[in-house]
């Protein structure tokens, strides 16, 4: 489990509270409860903006640990290097 999942799991969590609060109290034409409800998704939707930014943001350690192990191999290993890093671009 990566350091960002938690961040899904808790904007999961809040979008169904948000909807549960909602759904019931707008079925039965109370909207003081709306708010609350509002307020779930509304953070549900921060944690899941902010999961993804993270993830985003994150660095892949082991594609650092090849490529170095592929440049540190010799020029066989360098130019497959930029072969691999081409193609990654598209």
């Amino acid at each position: 489990m990566h350091d960002t999942d938690w961040l899904f799991v808790c904007g999961a969590v809040l979008f169904v509270a948000g909807t549960a609060v909602i759904l019931p109290s707008l079925g039965r034409g109370n909207d003081e409860l709306v708010p609350l409800g509002l307020v779930g998704i509304v953070g549900s939707v921060l944690c899941f903006g902010i999961g993804a930014w993270r993830t985003h943001k994150r660095v892949d350690w082991q594609r650092v640990e090849v490529e170095q192990r592929l440049w540190e191999s010799g020029a066989l290993g360098r130019a497959w290097l930029r072969i691999r890093q081409a193609l990654s671009r598209r």
